[in-house]
């Protein structure tokens, strides 16, 4: 035990005991005050660190290819997505995902696909337009959509059969909602990727993890310059 005249509160100093006490005094002072240095550091950690993390999986809702060589055909249940920049037979294709159920601050966004067949190129992913207005039954080369922005995957490069490709598209994705993309290509060597209809069951993917950061507490209890004065 302690005995009587303990400090009855965190930071607080009995002058009178400490002092008769000598160094045993003077060790319980600079114990107390480490006491309060380490709260206030833990409290500070704690409410610095990120909240919980969530992840969600989002299954393509549309997906098909459409080719310039046949600008009216529609060929949305097509087990393939494609991709060929050949002058007159140029293929894109283009994908539909619907986000919801999350909730907090994206993190990160990645569209991945399941390659099919191996290329020196990989296909160029942009945003499009689109929203849920369209069908992949109904999309075709004559009225496809339109890019609303730049390649968000120009480090892909090259590509192996039977691999996962991911593309980051976090600069696109920052919450709930409709979300398209089209695959493109700058390169003769045709790129291609399974679509939700491939009975393997690779579907197209749009990984979405989001973090939620927690409020800070109320400011610990911490010794005083006025309380290390009281104590000497």
């Amino acid at each position: 035990m302690l005995g009587r005249g303990f400090p009855t509160r965190f930071g607080h100093c009995n002058a009178t005991w400490l002092r008769s006490r000598g160094d045993g005094g003077r060790l319980l002072r600079y114990a107390t005050l480490t006491v309060g240095v380490l709260a206030a550091l833990v409290a500070f950690l704690l409410a610095m660190a990120p909240g919980n993390a969530t992840d969600g999986i989002f299954v393509a809702t549309q997906d098909t290819r459409v080719v310039e060589q046949y600008p009216t055909r529609k060929v949305g249940d097509d087990p393939v997505l494609h991709a060929k920049a050949r002058t007159g037979t140029r293929v894109e294709s283009y994908l539909h995902f619907q986000v919801s159920g999350i909730t907090g601050t994206v993190t990160s966004a990645e569209l991945k696909l399941h390659a099919v067949e191996s290329t020196v190129d990989a296909a160029e992913v942009t945003p499009t337009t689109g929203g849920s207005t369209w069908a992949e039954g109904q999309t075709s080369w004559s009225n496809r959509h339109q890019p609303t922005g730049g390649d968000l995957g120009p480090n892909v490069g090259r590509v192996t059969s039977g691999t996962t490709v991911t593309y980051d598209v976090t600069s696109v994705v920052r919450g709930e909602g409709e979300y398209n993309f089209r695959l493109a290509s700058t390169s003769t060597d045709r790129t291609g990727f399974e679509s939700r209809e491939n009975p393997t069951g690779h579907a197209p993917v749009l990984e979405v993890s989001t973090e939620t950061v927690v409020a800070p507490g109320p400011d610990p209890v911490m010794v005083g310059a006025g309380d290390i004065a009281d104590c000497g």
